[in-house]
């Protein structure tokens, strides 16, 4: 039985491993096989279609009404949660209006209760990242990652409360995705003792794109990617074709 604190890396279990993973955590994703996933990772993910039982399913509740636990969804739809500003948000503000309620009568508990459901979509990310690999590669999941990145805007919106309401929520959510699977997974960027050559990728990411949108931003990322790589600097000079973890 895997260990859910350990990285499978870490346990020693072979990424082409047949498994079951089954719970009542909210946000944890069951599969139950691993399958073909070149065509979902072909088709771009915003033009992956709205919320359906054929692309997102969610856990039945005791009156057999949807919750908002994910069972299982294509690559594209886990991402895309995985990266959702509107789920945040409205759980941001179910938590804040649980804490003015309940402050005054049972102020001992505000601790447990500021750090267990002021983020509950953690656990979502934290047990996306332990088992991805079962249903998809570091590479494609960097690549629907960078895609979730470029949001695209729609005809009809105004352009303000686009980049403040959803374009920028979700490229922070995305930003954060990135930098805990560098800090949480570091090994999923290696091959051997050695970087992965698909890490090129994530450097031109931060420096090129990330770079143009928020410089702070870009260099927490590269000091991320920095920690990463120092045992195997060498290489990722070698990948860049330049010289250091900077940008102008």
């Amino acid at each position: 039985m895997a260990e859910a604190e350990k990285t499978f890396y870490e346990q020693r279990i072979p990424v082409d491993a047949f498994f079951v993973i089954k719970t009542t955590s909210p946000g944890w994703v069951q599969r139950q096989q691993q399958g073909d996933v070149s065509a979902d990772a072909e088709l771009d993910i915003w033009q992956e279609p709205a919320d359906h039982e054929k692309n997102l399913q969610f856990e039945a509740g005791p009156n057999g009404k949807p919750t908002e636990k994910i069972l299982c969804g294509t690559l594209n739809k886990l991402v895309e949660r995985l990266t959702d500003d509107k789920t945040h948000g409205k759980d941001l503000l179910f938590i804040l209006l649980f804490l003015l309620f309940y402050i005054y009568i049972f102020l001992s508990l505000f601790i447990y209760i500021y750090f267990c459901l002021l983020f509950p979509d953690l656990a979502y990310v934290k047990t996306f990242l332990l088992t991805y690999r079962s249903f998809t590669t570091p590479e494609i999941l960097l690549k629907k990652i960078i895609e979730r990145y470029h949001v695209p805007r729609p005809v009809n919106a105004a352009f303000d409360d686009f980049e403040r309401n959803i374009k920028r929520p979700i490229q922070l959510r995305a930003c954060n995705v990135l930098k805990q699977w560098m800090e949480k997974h570091y090994t999923d960027f290696l091959d051997g003792d050695v970087l992965a050559p698909w890490v090129k990728q994530v450097v031109h990411f931060i420096r090129d794109i990330i770079a143009s949108d928020d410089k702070n931003l870009a260099k927490q990322l590269l000091n991320t990617v920095e920690k990463l790589v120092r045992p195997s600097f060498n290489f990722l000079l070698l990948l860049l074709d330049s010289h250091p973890l900077s940008f102008t």
